[in-house]
């Protein structure tokens, strides 16, 4: 069980690798990547509510 969350953690951050390098997150990059995982993150939260429903 573990090993499938953990397969399924790191296709989650290969995926957001894949966005950082696909945005221009050169300039101000902590900045921008303090954003975009606040609103993965928002996004995480209102997909397991909606879920719950």
């Amino acid at each position: 069980m573990t090993s499938t969350v953990h397969a399924g953690c790191l296709s989650f951050h290969v995926q957001i690798l894949v966005f950082h390098s696909g945005v221009s997150c050169n300039k101000l990059i902590s900045n921008n990547c303090k954003d975009l995982h606040s609103s993965i993150n928002s996004r995480r939260q209102t997909a397991a509510t909606h879920h719950l429903d």
